[in-house]
């Protein structure tokens, strides 16, 4: 579990600092309460600092607080922790001052791993601004059932009407005083907020005994005080999230709400909780009061009534949410090292020699090219990886004179061989790796020579951390005048040769990507089998290369997604060097030769690697980009979910259909290869509108998971690396913390799902 330190910044009696303490004790964690930020002693060593944050607190105007929040921010950083906070009066309209709000809400969510919000409406307020944040959740204020009160000991008045919470600007005093009916009296259940007594006595100016002031009303006596309302109102339409709402709901009473975006959420979600009444009609409000000072009952709630998720149900998501916050950091597991996301620098403290040197097969593809194997395996005795733990597998692609491989002198060699049937580099490796007995699988190819420092570059982080796919440096030169006993001299810098340019953007592509630190899911396009390094654990695991490719090219790209699909961490080893005999393809074919090689590469990717940003849409294929399990549903419902799914590259398998299915429909399970090549998962719990699904599956991408109330997504490596390593934790913990996980509103169910006897849908 992970080590948790609650900071509360403010009063101890303001709603978000109560709310903090409750949720940190709920917990079972530690909590740090200062007055002001200025305040906060030395933090005690944790893993995540989580912080209700609402910029009234932090200082008296939006730069004060944004500077305070900045400072601790750099202190929980220089603690070695995570900052985690929950957001409270999250700016809601476009005022000026909220604009401002706006802007500091989001330099907040910037310094957080983590980011709570109480609310749907909240949700969708803040989700946007939210790309850079590892955990989003959306977890709701908890509501315990209060054990009821004795009515009639307060001091209030027969036909008290009340608003309960702090008085500040705003809150909507002055449209219940405008439906206030005679001789009844608005009483503000609560003291006037830091800086605005001036208003409470605004309102007591104004009203005369018809407005009320309580002050402060103490927890033990709280429930005297709502046990005796006659009417309670939560007048505040721009509120996102309520405490106070909650509050009445816990004393079993049903406060006059305003129908808002939160009341609504209220409304569905808590069916018969509140009622509801237009702000925007002045007779709407005074006759709900009305209505209620003559039927009291319709301000109480029936003891059924949902009201809402207890403490302790909310402390289990916040200790969900906690865990995903965590710093990123590598993880021994069995005898080697996972590492969240594409985190393979988190590795370079991590020593090699603690597994003891790693054995290495190189495996080379070869065909009719007997001075280019020369110099490979001359190069491949060179190396500074030890002797002992290096095998070689040379494959012959057909060959009419087999490959001489005398020049890899005592390193053992195993030459294999297949029927000249094209080139078939795919299949080759694929024999080659299936012979091999090393740890690490390093697939060179028969024209690519190594430098003395290569396998010993390639293959450590693929041998520390098995879900490691590593690309070396392939550089070009004319070696067709060097002898295998030249080698070593030329790598001593004894003889000069030209060099030939290096491809351009795939050198590009590895300094724009921190060489695929910051991979993406199209990043395949930079792992080249030239010069390529896996475990031989994962290879298995992904299922080699994909042998229906014949000819030049693909192979690897296809493989690289897979890979990636099933959790690989991609990494570019500029150290580990090897040089190709000649220029690069596109420097050695004419203009029509390398578009009809281009070509084929092309269609055979467009059927084999689910990339729409490659393959464009030309209609439905096997291989989709995303998957979904969905439940059990209609005809009609089932017709309705795939029409709006026309145009993607989307595919949606059903638990059932109940009526004669779309001719679209696929039934039971989505195939095993098929699973295999989509990067996003999903489980559709209800019928719902899923035109946004291929911007949804990129978030999902991006951030991991996606949780939203119809339809959750999962990126395949997410489901593929936390599956594979977890051992005592839940696998869904632990890709959670590795990939992160967020909340999002939309889309929603169109119509209730059918009920079913079936089991409900997993995404493992």
């Amino acid at each position: 579990m992970s080590d948790v330190v609650h900071l509360l910044v403010g009063p101890a009696e303001h709603g978000v600092v109560r709310h903090g303490r409750e949720i940190a004790d709920a917990c079972g964690h530690r909590s740090v309460h200062v007055p002001y930020p200025e305040a906060l002693p030395a933090l005690l060593a944790c893993d995540v600092v989580h912080v209700p944050f609402t910029d009234r607190l932090f200082g008296p105007d939006v730069d004060a607080a944004g500077a305070a929040l900045e400072w601790v921010a750099q202190l929980v950083a220089r603690c070695g922790a995570a900052l985690s906070v929950t957001l409270h009066d999250v700016p809601h309209d476009g005022s000026p001052l909220q604009l401002r709000r706006r802007e500091l809400y989001r330099q907040v969510m910037s310094l957080a791993r983590g980011v709570v919000v109480n609310s749907g409406v909240e949700l969708g307020l803040m989700q946007d601004d939210a790309g850079s944040v590892h955990s989003l959740r959306r977890i709701r204020l908890p509501v315990e059932r209060a054990t009821p009160a004795r009515a009639g000991s307060s001091p209030l008045p027969a036909r008290s009407v009340a608003v309960l919470g702090f008085v500040y600007p705003d809150r909507g005093y002055d449209d219940v005083l405008a439906a206030l009916p005679p001789h009844a009296v608005l009483t503000a259940l609560g003291r006037a907020s830091d800086g605005h007594a001036d208003l409470a006595q605004h309102y007591a100016d104004r009203a005369g005994p018809r407005w009320q002031l309580t002050g402060y009303v103490p927890d033990d006596e709280l429930g005297a005080y709502l046990a005796d309302v006659a009417v309670p109102v939560a007048p505040n339409r721009r509120v996102t999230a309520s405490a106070s709402i909650n509050t009445w709901l816990a004393h079993g009473r049903r406060p006059l709400v305003p129908q808002g975006p939160y009341g609504r959420e209220i409304a569905r979600e808590r069916p018969g909780a509140v009622e509801l009444y237009d702000p925007d009609d002045p007779r709407d409000l005074a006759e709900a009061v009305e209505r209620a000072l003559a039927d009291p009952q319709r301000t109480r709630l029936a003891a059924d009534a949902r009201i809402g998720p207890g403490l302790q149900a909310v402390a289990a998501d916040y200790l969900q949410h906690f865990d995903s916050c965590v710093p990123p950091r590598a993880v021994g597991v069995d005898d080697g090292w996972v590492v969240p996301g594409n985190r393979w620098d988190l590795l370079a403290a991590v020593p090699c020699a603690a597994r003891g040197t790693p054995s290495v097969s190189v495996v080379i593809p070869y065909f009719e090219a007997q001075h280019d194997l020369d110099l490979v395996l001359s190069a491949l005795t060179q190396q500074t990886h030890p002797a002992a733990a290096i095998e070689v597998v040379v494959v012959d692609d057909g060959s009419a004179t087999p490959p001489d491989v005398g020049a890899a002198g005592a390193l053992p060699v195993q030459v294999l061989a297949q029927p000249d049937e094209g080139f078939r580099a795919a299949r080759a490796r694929n024999l080659g790796a299936a012979a091999a007995h090393g740890d690490v699988l390093v697939f060179l190819d028969c024209d690519t020579v190594p430098e003395p420092g290569f396998l010993a570059e390639i293959a450590r982080l693929p041998a520390v951390c098995p879900d490691v796919v590593a690309a070396g440096r392939r550089r070009h030169v004319d070696l067709a005048g060097l002898p295998p006993e030249g080698l070593a001299d030329w790598f001593a810098g004894r003889v000069a040769l030209p060099e030939l340019d290096e491809p351009s953007w795939l050198r590009d592509a590895y300094r724009d990507s921190a060489d695929l630190l910051d991979a993406d899911r199209r990043s395949y396009r930079f792992v080249i089998s030239a010069v390529l390094a896996t475990s031989a654990r994962l290879f298995a695991e992904v299922g080699g290369f994909d042998e229906r490719f014949v000819g030049y090219g693909g192979e690897d790209w296809e493989f690289a997604h897979r890979a990636r699909n099933a959790g690989a961490v991609f990494a570019h080893i500029p150290a580990a060097v090897a040089w190709h005999d000649g220029p690069d393809w596109a420097q050695r074919h004419t203009a029509a030769q390398r578009a009809q090689d281009k070509l084929r590469e092309t269609a055979a990717l467009a059927d084999l690697l689910p990339d729409p940003d490659e393959r464009g849409w030309t209609g439905p294929r096997r291989y989709p980009s995303v998957v979904l399990r969905a439940a059990r549903m209609s005809a009609g419902q089932a017709c309705d979910v795939l029409d709006s799914l026309a145009g993607t590259d989307c595919a949606v398998w059903f638990a059932a259909v109940d009526g004669p299915p779309p001719a679209r429909a696929e039934l039971g399970e989505p195939p095993a290869d098929v699973l295999a090549r989509a990067w996003c998962h999903g489980e559709l719990r209800a019928p719902a509108d899923l035109g946004a699904l291929p911007e949804l599956a990129e978030l999902a991408e991006r951030h991991g998971r996606l949780d939203t109330p119809a339809l959750t997504l999962r990126a395949a490596r997410s489901l593929a690396r936390s599956a594979r390593w977890a051992r005592d934790d839940d696998a869904e913990k632990l890709a959670d913390r590795w990939f992160g996980r967020h909340d999002r509103t939309f889309p929603v169910q169109s119509e209730p799902a059918l009920p079913t006897q079936d089991p409900p849908v997993s995404l493992s």
